[in-house]
């Protein structure tokens, strides 16, 4: 689950759909694509049979095949609003383990890693350092003994 969507997931999905409801989105999606670099790093690495996005305010769907046959089915919600169908039932059938929701120490440390060089004004994607894998690891073993 992220705010964001991974970069590029608009591929794998309705992206005719997608453009007509968002017309701007095609823009942005044939300059620099849409979504963050850093989650479709995550998303290969874990390759979840499910990622739950917002941010983008609408409702899509995606799924993403990986190399080794695993499949990730990408849902983004809408927000909630008046003329929007935000609300999404979702049921995982094979899900084993605790049914509670828990912190993930690996997603904490990258949200206390990079949250530094997020912008709140639109000027494209976020550009990290190059040592962002030291500053991820020290989060990381921060988080851990804490």
């Amino acid at each position: 689950m992220s705010h964001d969507w991974p970069h590029g997931v608009e591929k794998f999905g309705d992206s005719a759909k997608l453009f007509s409801i968002k017309p701007y989105f095609r823009d942005q999606a044939t300059k620099e694509g849409l979504g963050c670099l850093e989650y479709t790093k995550l998303l290969n690495l874990h390759q979840p049979k499910y990622w739950l996005s917002g941010h983008m305010h609408v409702n899509f769907e995606s799924v993403i095949k990986h190399e080794n046959k695993k499949i990730t089915r990408f849902v983004a919600c809408d927000k909630p609003g008046v003329r929007s169908e935000y609300l999404a039932f979702i049921s995982f059938p094979d899900a084993k383990g605790s049914k509670s929701l828990t912190y993930d120490r690996e997603w904490l440390s990258i949200l206390k890693a990079c949250t530094p060089y997020f912008s709140y004004r639109r000027d494209g994607p976020v550009r990290f350092p190059k040592n962002i894998d030291k500053e991820l690891s020290k989060e990381y073993n921060w988080i851990m003994e804490n």
